[in-house]
């Protein structure tokens, strides 16, 4: 063995002189050199250890073998007195990393350089008593230095966190103060304290959850002044601004409590596009007093101004989401102006995309001092002003020439149970501010509408009353009912036969009876004609009463005694005499055409010219080349409705039939259609949806049918042009054609993600499940449930489907856009999911086939040799 230590060969023999020479080279290793040091390797054994390298020191190491080491690790190391002298260019003491070790150096009075580096913000160096530097202390890139004036300079070339850590660790009541007591400089870069960072941020903080955890506080005198200063730094975004107020989880505080103007003054002098940002991103608090962000003076104002000359020079920001908002408070000013929001030169306008709502009084201008106040329509020229020039009031229509281009005034009321006697909208004339006081500020006159009975689906029946003062609150004068009928003092509508009579001057009107009325008969027996110049024929006459009882309009309106016959109508047209409205029998009216009955109506219903009545409901109905029409006067009128009523105590309401009576049905026949139509842009009706029911095969025995719906897709002056249909076999089929596609791209093209796993990752993060209707009540059991994801989520994973959360509201404020779940998307998704499986799983057979084949030719290989 080489490190062996034995005898010296002491040739053929070995004397007892040789066995015990004193000359020390009795004994040797094998191979040994000048410096090797000689050790027990066991209880019996002893060995030689190499000489170490220059500069390296004998170290135990784990096994009880000594080692040298040039980075030795010492638990701990006392030197009773004397010193350390490190020499040499580079001369190191290195702590190992995290080890509860400790170098402590005093050696007062001496000259020179200690160097301890730290590589972990969690180690530290522990000063004893007072540090006093006469030169300079270098932390590994970390200099603390004595200036010429005095003053101790910490700076960090280091690139990492903790560059410059100042830490106090000895309990609650500890502190950190950097103190300058006699420097008066407060110039940048010359300040009696200053913390300055050439590349990266400065931060104060504190993770203490306490108040004034971070307390910049000066109290040197009333011209004190702190300053947060950053004149190189061009950085705006959050996190990384160039000065930085931040609190992760509390406020932050900017407070004064000198009394004086301008106590807190945050000002930007860098250039026309500086801005001024507090922003608190995590904040939820909106509550006064905790509030994410607020400006709070407990006893002055609060001003925000701004020098400059251009749009948003001062502006108020929420960014967050659909229900943030903007509050302007002021809980305890009782002032008429405790927020004011006032332009010396130009005006104030608010633009918001809804609307603005004031929830106290608003007022506009002063007294004597007024302002024009102006409201826009939708439609251009529409507006609605308060002249403060003219005091008045304008309602102005819209610019476009058409009959309904004028100023509208819609009184209304949001009851949702209007009964008799409410008042659905007034107008009142007063003079409140007459000297005279008592009936002069009384209301002197109103008009109103007045229910007159309980609204219901069919019923809103109102009056419209007027109101006169004469010497006392106004009263009622005249109605209008909604039969038509004149009220006069009330309801007072006289008798039939009665005439409204003036009571002459200072009198009342009142319903009195008629004085008579005569008139001269003629030739043709005419006793009373007005404007008549000759005979009942003559063109000049008006109208004409005869004595048979036929009455005699300019407009050949005629009623006659005898009108029960369809050939001779009792009202009739003179150009046409055949074609009119009788009376068939009592209580029965009929309408005929060329002598003809066609339609009769009485208490039941309506009877056709075939003799069927229309009864909703009842099985003989039929209506033979029948068309019903229903319009509106107007566009902005009702909206016309069919409305089928059925009375019946069984489980069957009214039906609708449509009877394919051809005499014999043929393949692709339509035996029923339903159509809407619409109006464009240019006034021609366009059919914008139909759906219809078509024969596919008929038999002498049987007849098959689909049910075809067509809606319109990009259609320009042509029938709805997208079908979905209900096959004979009850299977819905959709429009599924290549003519009707425009594929986006693959799905990898489309979603992007793991190739042949793009479409598998996104069914995976579904959230698929059985279901029932939210709306089914607790108390009764669920009959019916489905299985699938939901809309938003094949929107949201998939982006198919229509968007679910975009509302659209019609007139009555319903949504018309539900959302809702196409079969074929899911069919589709599952299609491109197999796809993607049988893609990847025929790359796994493949691989699988590979080393199979690769096994069975080892094998092979392994049987030959």
């Amino acid at each position: 063995m080489a490190n062996e230590f034995k005898h010296k060969d002491p040739g053929s023999t070995l004397t007892s002189a040789e066995f015990i020479a004193a000359c020390g080279d009795g004994h040797i290793f094998a191979c040994q050199a000048t410096g090797d040091i000689v050790y027990a390797s066991s209880t019996t054994v002893l060995s030689k250890l190499a000489k170490g390298a220059a500069n390296t020191v004998l170290h135990m190491g784990g096994s009880c073998i000594p080692a040298w080491t040039a980075s030795p690790s010492v638990t701990d190391l006392t030197i009773g007195g004397g010193c350390i002298t490190l020499t040499g260019a580079a001369t190191d003491i290195d702590l190992i990393d995290n080890n509860a070790s400790a170098l402590s150096f005093d050696a007062s009075g001496q000259a020179g350089i200690l160097e301890i580096v730290t590589t972990d913000c969690s180690e530290a160096v522990k000063l004893a008593g007072i540090l006093d530097v006469n030169s300079s202390i270098d932390f590994d890139g970390t200099t603390v230095a004595a200036c010429a004036s005095g003053a101790i300079t910490l700076t960090s070339t280091s690139s990492s966190a903790c560059g410059i850590y100042l830490r106090a660790n000895g309990g609650t009541s500890e502190t950190v103060k950097i103190h300058s007591d006699q420097g008066t400089s407060v110039t940048e870069g010359a300040a009696s304290v200053s913390l300055l960072s050439d590349a990266g941020g400065v931060e104060l903080r504190s993770t203490a959850n306490l108040a004034n955890a971070v307390n910049i506080t000066n109290d040197g005198g009333t011209s004190g002044t702190i300053t947060l200063f950053n004149d190189q730094g061009t950085s705006v975004t959050e996190g990384a601004a160039s000065i930085a107020l931040v609190s992760d989880a509390g406020g932050v505080e900017l407070r004064s409590t000198a009394d004086l103007a301008n106590a807190i003054n945050i000002t930007n002098d860098g250039g026309t596009s500086g801005t001024i940002t507090l922003f608190n991103d995590q904040g939820t608090a909106v509550n006064e007093g905790v509030a994410s962000i607020q400006l709070l003076s407990d006893v002055g104002g609060i001003g925000i101004k701004s020098g400059l000359n251009a749009a948003g020079a001062i502006r108020l920001t929420a960014d967050a989401g659909t229900s943030e908002t903007i509050i302007l408070h002021a809980d305890q000013g009782s002032g008429a102006a405790s927020i004011c929001l006032t332009s010396d030169a130009g005006g104030i306008t608010l633009t918001p995309s809804s609307a603005v709502t004031v929830s106290g009084a608003l007022t506009v201008g002063v007294d004597d001092t007024g302002h024009d106040v102006k409201f826009f329509g939708a439609a251009a020229g529409a507006f609605m002003l308060y002249d403060q020039s003219c005091d008045q009031l304008e309602i102005r229509g819209a610019s476009a020439d058409a009959t309904t281009s004028t100023g509208k005034l819609l009184l209304s009321t949001s009851l949702t149970n209007v009964n008799a006697n409410d008042v659905i909208g007034s107008i009142n004339f007063q003079a409140p501010a007459e000297a005279g006081g008592t009936d002069a500020i009384a209301i002197a006159a109103g008009i109103r509408a007045v229910a007159q009975a309980t609204f219901t689906c069919a019923v809103n029946a109102t009056d419209l009353i007027f109101y006169t003062g004469h010497s006392e609150a106004a009263a009622e004068r005249f109605r209008f009912t909604s039969q038509n009928e004149i009220g006069v003092a009330g309801a007072n509508y006289g008798t039939d036969g009665q005439v409204l009579t003036s009571g002459g001057a200072g009198a009342a009107v009142a319903w009195e009876d008629a004085g008579g009325i005569s008139g001269l008969g003629s030739t043709d027996n005419v006793i009373l004609r007005a404007n008549g110049t000759g005979g009942a024929t003559a063109q000049g006459s008006s109208a004409s009463i005869a004595d048979c009882g036929k009455v005699t309009f300019v407009h050949q309106i005629l009623g006659d005694q005898d009108c029960t016959n369809a050939g001779a109508p009792g009202y009739a047209f003179r150009c046409d005499t055949d074609t009119g409205m009788f009376q068939v029998s009592a209580n029965k009216l009929g309408w005929s055409t060329a002598g003809t009955s066609r339609m009769s109506l009485n208490a039941c219903g309506l009877d056709l010219a075939n003799n069927s009545l229309l009864n909703v409901g009842a099985a003989t109905n039929d209506w033979t080349a029948a068309t019903l029409s229903m319009a509106t006067a107007n566009k902005g009128g009702t909206t016309p409705q069919v409305i089928l009523t059925g009375t019946n105590a069984g489980d069957e309401g009214p039906e609708i039939r449509f009877i394919h009576d051809s005499g014999g049905a043929g393949d692709n026949d339509i035996p029923g259609l339903f159509r809407v139509l619409a109006e464009d842009s240019g006034g021609t009706n366009q059919c914008v949806h139909l759906f219809y029911v078509r024969f596919e095969d008929v038999t002498q025995s049987s007849m098959d049918s689909s049910l075809v719906f067509r809606v319109s897709c990009n259609v320009n002056n042509g029938e709805s042009n997208t079908n979905a249909t209900l096959t004979k076999a009850g299977v819905w089929t959709d429009a599924s054609g290549e003519i009707t596609k425009a594929y986006e791209g693959s799905a990898l093209d489309v979603w992007g993600g793991r190739p042949c796993h793009v479409v598998l990752d996104k069914i995976m993060s579904l959230n698929v499940g059985r279901y029932h209707s939210s709306r089914q009540p607790a108390c009764k059991p669920v009959t019916e449930r489905h299985i699938s994801p939901t809309a938003e989520q094949m929107w949201d994973v998939f982006g198919v489907g229509k968007d679910p959360r975009e509302i659209v509201l019609n007139e009555r404020g319903e949504n018309i856009n539900p959302p809702g779940l196409s079969p074929k998307d899911l069919g589709g998704v599952a299609l491109m999911g197999i796809q993607e499986l049988t893609t990847n799983t025929g790359a796994v057979l493949n691989s699988h086939e590979r080393r199979l084949e690769e096994l069975e030719e080892r094998l092979k290989g392994g049987c030959s040799g």
